[in-house]
């Protein structure tokens, strides 16, 4: 995944013409505070009965997506973004690092599969740039293609990287999260963040949701038990 900015710019610049890198996206429309809770209940409901092997990672990645748009937990939100995070990034590299001795590193099958990790980013690169080209003609070239690149597996390195190259195209294009980034509140907020009433139908529905993710949880574990 560290070669990403490495693989990805010179397909994405062969793939795609200097016009289409400089299209800018705009949002279609405001999205709704309901929208945005409802959107990571929906999210694990979906896909962990679609795939119930990606409970945990899907699980865990729309529980943060559900403590930051809730706006009942904004403590947990940042402590999760910051702290937590920080404090799990440093036991990651501390225990890859302590188990990647030469003995078990400086092999050919490493080279392998590095190798195979290039070639498989590549063809993922380049399925997505077609998808991405496509998206572009069909949309009337409302669609920058580069956001293609952006659905291998390196998420959000690829993404940054998409980001990267479509600014280098046109300094004003902002293709990483563009949707979250340019939504202006039009509509009056489903619950006013400064009444107490409001807060507490907040917290309400965090608890309703978070007990729907956590019942996913317990019916996939009881499915496994039996």
């Amino acid at each position: 995944m560290a070669l990403i900015p490495m693989i990805q710019p010179p397909i994405m610049k062969l793939m795609t013409s200097e016009a289409d890198r400089k299209i800018k996206m705009v949002q279609s429309r405001p999205v709704s505070k309901t929208e945005k809770v409802l959107f990571p209940i929906i999210v694990t409901i979906f896909v962990v009965l679609l795939l119930p092997s990606t409970a945990p990672l899907i699980g865990c990645l729309m529980l943060g997506n559900l403590f930051r748009e809730c706006g009942c937990t904004d403590r947990l939100s940042d402590t999760v973004q910051n702290a937590l995070m920080n404090i799990v990034t440093i036991f990651l590299s501390t225990s890859v690092g302590a188990t990647m001795v030469a003995s078990n590193f400086l092999k050919p099958e490493t080279l392998k599969i590095i190798l195979l990790g290039l070639v498989a980013f590549g063809i993922s690169t380049v399925g997505g740039l077609i998808g991405g080209n496509i998206m572009c003609k069909l949309s009337g070239k409302k669609v920058n293609p580069l956001i293609g690149s952006a659905g291998v597996s390196a998420v959000p390195m690829a993404a940054r990287v998409s980001q990267m190259v479509g600014q280098k195209a046109n300094p004003a294009n902002f293709l990483l999260m563009h949707s979250a980034v340019c939504c202006r509140p039009q509509r009056r907020p489903l619950f006013p963040r400064h009444s107490m009433c409001a807060s507490a139908r907040q917290g309400t529905l965090f608890i309703v949701a978070f007990n729907v993710i956590g019942s996913v949880f317990r019916g996939l574990g009881d499915s496994k038990c039996r």
